[in-house]
């Protein structure tokens, strides 16, 4: 299976507009997860995106959880961590998100099969003193629900 990261930057963006602009009438027509986990957060194919719906006043909030989540995972000796760290990008959509929010749009290419996305967990592996105080932020940065879709390459035209 091909990657999107074996496209320019240019191709990639256009993914990207288009997989946001496909999808965000789904985000805002399906009521989605709520903000906080799901117990298990897999996918089940080829690559991955998480639409995450954020208040425009919690932009610091969410993007400096998404580090302590970047952070959490590069410290751990699991190489499925690695693994997941290295194929997962987060992206902030320039244009305005459902009802004024700021949409971040999460991209895991390729997924890892079997891998937990679950920030709470991710979280708690690396901050469990601390985990309640951050996922607490976390959620409270939301203006709705996450919605995680599962994507199926069905032609790579780089190749």
């Amino acid at each position: 299976m091909g990657s999107i990261l074996n496209l320019s930057v240019c191709v990639r963006r256009r993914v990207v507009r288009g997989l946001v602009g496909a999808v965000i009438c789904l985000a805002v027509s399906t009521a989605g997860a709520q903000a906080q986990d799901a117990p298990v957060r897999t996918f089940s194919a080829d690559a991955g995106i998480i639409l995450n719906p954020v208040k425009a006043e919690a932009v610091a909030d969410f993007e400096e959880i998404m580090g302590k989540v970047k952070e959490a995972l590069n410290k751990s000796t699991n190489p499925q961590h690695k693994e997941i760290a290295a194929s997962w990008k987060v992206f902030k959509t320039i244009e305005p998100g459902p009802g004024g929010s700021v949409l971040y749009v999460m991209v895991m290419d390729p997924a890892v099969q079997g891998g937990e996305y679950a920030v709470s967990k991710i979280l708690t592996m690396a901050f469990a003193t601390e985990v309640q105080v951050l996922y607490k932020k976390f959620s409270d940065a939301y203006a709705g629900g996450q919605s995680l879709l599962n994507l199926e390459l069905v032609n790579d035209f780089g190749q």
